[in-house]
């Protein structure tokens, strides 16, 4: 899926085996033909690729398109870019992906059913395993001013039924605005 997501945005595929390369030392800890050799850290957000040597051009390409969660967590076919869901259903065009966003944004898809009705052919290759039209994960991000200061939070949050739960936060560094709120 990945390798059909570097083709639609036509990146190189050589980043794409330095990617798979290092997502597998940086999740197994160590290299196993190198056992001395330091793994990667294990990347939390999507600039955080660029940690792994992938280049900067490749990350900002990937930026609207993945999302780094724990664990292995299906596709949201009511929020992946139309590039994404040409990746993941195979035979499913660029242009049959971009008329079903188009689609969707009248009225999300309520089942995996909806979906697969609304795809067509392409739509027979859903399965709850790999594709949802929900989602347990969402990045928040807030900003907070005080008269000239500024600050900003971005975090991942996890839902499980009614509970919440912060995975992670990161805060940018602080602004400072020429004048105070008028």
């Amino acid at each position: 899926v990945f390798g059909r997501l570097f083709g639609q945005l036509d990146l190189p595929p050589e980043q794409l085996a330095w990617l798979a390369e290092q997502l597998r030392r940086a999740y197994l800890g160590t290299d196993s033909a190198d056992p001395g050799l330091i793994a990667p850290l294990i990347p939390l957000r999507q600039a955080d690729l660029a940690w792994l040597g992938l280049a900067p051009d490749t990350v900002q390409a990937l930026l609207p398109h993945v999302s780094l969660l724990p664990g292995r967590v299906p596709v949201n076919l009511n929020t992946a870019s139309a590039e994404v869901l040409s990746a993941v259903l195979p035979g499913l065009d660029l242009a049959s992906a971009r008329q079903a966003v188009t689609q969707r944004q009248r009225g999300h898809w309520a089942s995996l059913s909806a979906a697969q009705e609304s795809l067509g052919s392409s739509g027979r290759l859903i399965n709850d395993k790999q594709h949802s039209v929900q989602s347990r994960y969402f990045e928040v991000q807030g900003r907070m001013r005080i008269d000239n200061v500024v600050q900003q939070e971005t975090a991942l949050v996890r839902r499980e039924g009614v509970q919440t739960r912060m995975l992670w936060r990161v805060r940018s560094p602080q602004l400072r605005l020429d004048g105070p709120l008028q």
